[in-house]
């Protein structure tokens, strides 16, 4: 950020939480052809969880299991910050690593 204001802060840029089913629905909708390997399925809170019991990986999660996390941007949106819409993000993101992949 250019404001002088945010000099040493640390400031969210981030306007809402999305699930990651959320975000694969973002990903097929827009991305089609593009995103085949995208899941369409959920894996079980259960299954996780059963899971996490032999890979250290996956127990550092567990604990965050359907827990919806919030955020407030507000402190960056005072200094003139504007989010862009998540969908948007999601999908230039996606289209970034895409483009990576292909080099």
């Amino acid at each position: 950020m250019s404001d002088p204001e945010a000099g040493g802060r640390r400031l969210l840029a981030v306007r809402s939480f999305e699930w990651m089913a959320e975000v694969a629905e973002v990903l097929r909708d827009q991305l089609g052809d593009e995103a085949p390997k995208v899941p369409k399925r959920s894996v079980p809170d259960l299954m996780v969880r059963a899971m996490g019991l032999v890979d250290p990986g996956i127990r550092a999660v567990v604990g965050q299991l359907g827990r919806k996390q919030e955020y407030s941007s507000a402190a960056a949106e005072a200094l003139g910050w504007a989010p862009r819409p998540i969908e948007e993000t999601i999908v230039d993101c996606a289209r970034s690593m895409l483009g990576e992949a292909e080099s």
